[in-house]
């Protein structure tokens, strides 16, 4: 076999790849993510009372800048904790969006709305993003949290499996190469 041809081959790939996925996690830049939660229903006297929140976190490693949550309608009755500086703005469109002007990194926000019918939650929001893109909204369930070790382990076990696996097909290759060779 031509290890020469073979490394023309697969060492810009594999340069590439680990290039591309070393720019992606050494990126500074926000990255907004957010998801909603806790959502209830009370039956107040025979009037339907809705609850939930919406969280919205800055994960990167750079501030995002005008960040803008948009709602189709924004119920009268919201809050934001921990308490910080925003205000509301009325859209063209009969939208209006809650802008927090700053959001550094790592730091995250809780919005909890109450609201009576006719408000349900698929007519309450509509987009969040910032000067810097859109924010990521995520599906949120429970799930058990697994000590580190075991998270670690887990890792080490999934990548010794997946070099195994390019092994043995490095080995299949070969053999059939040898094969082709022989016939």
């Amino acid at each position: 076999m031509d290890w020469q041809v073979i490394a023309i081959i697969v060492i810009p790939l594999v340069s590439v790849i680990l290039g591309a996925w070393l720019q992606r996690g050494l990126e500074r830049k926000p990255n907004l993510i957010a998801y909603v939660g806790n959502i209830s229903s009370f039956d107040v006297q025979k009037t339907m009372v809705y609850t939930h929140i919406l969280v919205v976190r800055n994960s990167g490693k750079l501030a995002a800048n005008n960040v803008r949550i948009s709602h189709w309608k924004l119920p009268e009755f919201f809050q934001l904790s921990p308490a910080l500086k925003y205000h509301t703005e009325d859209n063209e469109d009969g939208t209006k969006d809650i802008i927090i002007e700053k959001m550094v990194p790592s730091e995250q926000v809780t919005i909890s709305y109450l609201y009576l019918e006719p408000f349900t939650i698929n007519n309450i929001h509509k987009d969040i993003k910032s000067d810097e893109g859109y924010a990521k909204i995520l599906s949120v369930f429970l799930s058990q949290q697994y000590p580190r070790w075991i998270r670690n382990s887990s890792a080490i076990l999934i990548v010794m499996g997946v070099f195994a696996t390019i092994y043995i097909l490095f080995l299949l290759v070969l053999w059939l190469y040898k094969l082709s060779n022989i016939v």
